[in-house]
């Protein structure tokens, strides 16, 4: 009976050179935000995303969405549009909500580059209530991470309560 050997053969190889190509293929892209640039305290900072248009309305025909994720708590605030050229109604609608909820103003309000974001009237209000407004870079959706997450979460739950209730896609 032959016996079987379960031990690799002694490695004569420098150390160095033996994980040099394993901890070059263990490197990975780093995240925008550090553990220190996340908010202190509540409404520090926003992240805000709008979506859609999904290609079916909804029962009361709306066929958008925008959320508001509280960097610090986490707390998402959902508003559902008809067309994307509400979120700045909304945006005024969930500051007034979120002062009167928790007493704070929003500092600093982070979004992608949309059209949505950045007209003249949206600029202004930041402006007025001393609101710092952080694009992201254009294409670019890791910067508003918090936010695709969100969304992401939203989309998982939603496909979820369809495939439970059997109804299609």
């Amino acid at each position: 009976m032959q016996q079987i050997t379960t031990r690799l053969p002694k490695c004569t190889l420098d150390k160095r050179d033996l994980f040099k190509g394993f901890t070059l293929e263990k490197y990975v892209k780093s995240s925008f935000q550090d553990q220190d640039s996340r908010a202190r305290a509540i409404l520090e900072r926003v992240h805000l995303d709008a979506r859609g248009p999904f290609s079916k309305f909804s029962v009361v025909k709306h066929r958008h969405y925008v959320t508001f994720a509280d960097d610090f708590s986490r707390k998402c605030w959902i508003y559902f549009m008809k067309k994307k050229d509400e979120v700045y109604s909304k945006f005024v609608e969930f500051k007034a909500l979120a002062k009167n909820e928790t007493g704070h103003k929003i500092k600093s309000l982070r979004s992608d580059n949309g059209g949505e974001y950045v007209f003249d009237s949206f600029k202004e209000l930041c402006v007025k209530e001393g609101i710092r407004s952080e694009l992201t870079a254009p294409h670019n959706p890791r910067q508003n991470g918090v936010a695709q997450r969100k969304n992401r979460s939203i989309v998982g739950v939603e496909r979820e309560m369809v495939r439970d209730q059997g109804l299609p896609l």
